[in-house]
């Protein structure tokens, strides 16, 4: 489901914990960036995701070639990469192979709509983001709205229909 918050939970954790780690990277809104599934949107992916975890100057000439040197570049190294809003399983294939590309350690956390794409690791670990409940969201709308728990006075009604209509 869309707007649970994966993202800012991705975030939160990638930023949490990145230190422990030799290189990191975070590749935000996937979907938008790479529409049409165009092999030019994926290389300048791979192009971003070289760029954060290598010191060189690398230039990625087409998706087969970033692929082949993100496998070789990722290789042994203990990382943790965020890919954030995936929505087909080439995305996936061509910024994060497979298992085999990551050294002992690693961390790839993946933000998606579609839990079928999911599968394409063996090996993974499913975190189910829910909706919040009418309490729950209210107080945190609050928190952000009014730096409070709750609705400031005369606008609990307001309140209360903005988190309805944002589902929760």
């Amino acid at each position: 489901m869309s707007g649970v918050g994966k993202t800012t939970l991705a975030e939160a954790v990638y930023k949490d914990i990145k230190g422990k780690f030799k290189k990191s990277s975070i590749i935000e809104n996937i979907k938008d960036i790479s529409k049409q599934n165009d092999s030019a949107d994926l290389c300048r992916l791979q192009q971003k995701l070289l760029d954060d975890i290598s010191m060189q100057n690398i230039r990625v000439k087409n998706v087969t070639d970033g692929k082949e040197l993100l496998c070789e570049k990722l290789s042994g190294l203990k990382v943790i990469i965020v890919l954030d809003d995936v929505n087909h399983v080439d995305q996936l294939t061509y910024l994060a192979g497979g298992l085999e590309w990551f050294g002992p350690g690693s961390i790839i956390i993946v933000t998606t709509t579609n839990r079928d794409l999911l599968n394409y690791y063996k090996k993974s670990e499913i975190y189910m983001c829910e909706e919040m409940k009418g309490n729950e969201a209210l107080s945190l709308f609050c928190q952000s709205a009014f730096k409070e728990s709750f609705p400031t006075h005369g606008y609990e009604k307001l309140s209360d229909e903005i988190v309805k209509l944002a589902g929760g």
